[in-house]
């Protein structure tokens, strides 16, 4: 958790699904404005996001498991 008191922390969140996505950013909106401010939302795939790839110091997934067949 002290990561996200990092100066330097960008946030970019994908999900394809709306509700999640919706569901992200009432989490963001909950932790504050200090960390919202500094989180972009997207409804796309990752193989759709048009995030460059190599340019993240960290990717991770937290909802990804109920997907996996």
């Amino acid at each position: 958790l002290a990561l996200l008191d990092h100066p330097r922390l960008r946030i970019d969140a994908i999900n394809p699904d709306a509700a999640d996505l919706d569901a992200t950013a009432g989490l963001l909106r909950a932790a504050g404005a200090r960390l919202a401010r500094r989180a972009t939302l997207g409804r796309a795939t990752a193989e759709a996001s048009g995030l460059t790839p190599g340019t993240y110091d960290a990717v991770t997934s937290v909802s990804v498991y109920e997907h996996i067949k």
